[in-house]
């Protein structure tokens, strides 16, 4: 997982600390953004995230849990979501043109 400037290692250390206690921290809202494109999200913990209408084409999700995100109109365009849990994620309207659900051919 990398930061930047829009996922800072603040901002997301903030979203964990309102996983455990929804009255601390800060639940992550990252809809709209444009600039997730090749992200490096792998085994990040979205669990109930906002990234409604964002464009995380190429972006590398792997492992990423995603249970319960809020995902609307979200660009998954060749992205990489193997081992990604989106179990209750809202998936409307999500595009998921050429994206890698299966475990990458490594020959």
């Amino acid at each position: 997982m990398k930061f930047n400037e829009e996922f800072t290692k603040e901002v997301y250390e903030a979203h964990l600390e309102w996983l455990k206690d929804n009255t601390k921290g800060e639940r992550l809202d990252l809809s709209g953004e444009m600039l997730l494109t090749h992200a490096d999200l792998s085994e990040a913990n979205l669990e109930g995230a906002n990234l409604e209408c964002s464009d995380l084409s190429y972006a590398d999700l792997t492992g990423a849990n995603l249970t319960d995100a809020n995902l609307f109109d979200v660009n998954f365009t060749k992205a990489n979501l193997y081992r990604a849990n989106l179990k209750g994620a809202n998936l409307e309207d999500a595009i998921f043109k050429d994206a890698i659900f299966t475990e990458p051919d490594v020959r």
